[in-house]
């Protein structure tokens, strides 16, 4: 039987408009699990990314922190429950651009998706999309409890570019699936080493380092903004400015 090839897909900011994580944290104090505590405690972050005076990055690295330290002790009954209640009402807050290109490319390719978002909320989100696998934060859980952990263990020591490598790797031994005729679509730097695997890389959305990584290694970059979606070849002449 001939090998399909793969497309891979991060999630957060890429095909979801927002991410998964927050989304999930948002949910969970809604829905009582968290307390409004949990909110508050981001408030300073995301006012300073919304006011230019931080990074959507250190926002998003102030979520993780809450939502690892607000999860401890929570029963993992509660917390699915929730996840797949944000999953589906996250269901269409996608991208028009990447929303396509999963359509055209389900039928001739195997659909990965790799996300940094938890599993309770990544997994019925995906595969609601018809994503064949997806490698999210797994939670780790004893006697029903979440203990804030997670598996594999993830710290700064950790190369998030090259443990995204890996599961690339091993998402291709695990289906049988060929990198001939791959697709990868990223936003972050975090991305590219999936992005070099594959043959046709897309940055969508890229912030300033990937994309003038892009740039410098001629990948196609797309983005969505409003009604438009524009893309930018790696033969025409534009310039890339950072904010700061």
């Amino acid at each position: 039987m001939e090998q399909k090839p793969i497309a891979v897909f991060d999630l957060d900011g890429t095909f979801v408009r927002s991410s998964l994580l927050i989304e999930l944290v948002r949910g969970l104090v809604r829905e009582g699990v968290f307390p409004p505590l949990a909110e508050r405690e981001l408030e300073a972050a995301y006012r300073a990314w919304r006011e230019r005076q931080g990074t959507y990055k250190d926002y998003l690295m102030k979520v993780v922190e809450v939502f690892y330290r607000r999860i401890r002790g929570r029963q993992v009954y509660d917390v699915e429950e929730v996840g797949r209640i944000v999953a589906t009402e996250q269901r269409e807050q996608v991208y028009v651009y990447t929303r396509g290109l999963v359509q055209r490319l389900r039928d001739g390719h195997s659909l990965v998706a790799i996300t940094g978002s938890p599993d309770v909320i990544a997994r019925p989100f995906a595969e609601a999309w018809g994503f064949q696998r997806v490698y999210p934060s797994n939670l780790v859980a004893r006697d029903g409890v979440y203990t804030g952990e997670r598996d594999p263990p993830m710290d700064a020591s950790v190369d998030i570019s090259e443990f995204k490598r890996s599961l690339l790797q091993g998402a291709v031994s695990e289906l049988g699936v060929t990198l001939a005729g791959s697709v990868g679509v990223g936003d972050t730097e975090s991305d590219i080493p999936l992005l070099e695997m594959v043959e046709s890389p897309i940055a969508f959305n890229p912030n300033l380092h990937l994309a003038r990584v892009a740039r410098a290694k001629g990948w196609e970059m797309v983005y969505e903004r409003k009604d438009a979606i524009i893309h930018l070849r790696p033969e025409e002449q534009w310039t890339i400015d950072g904010l700061e």
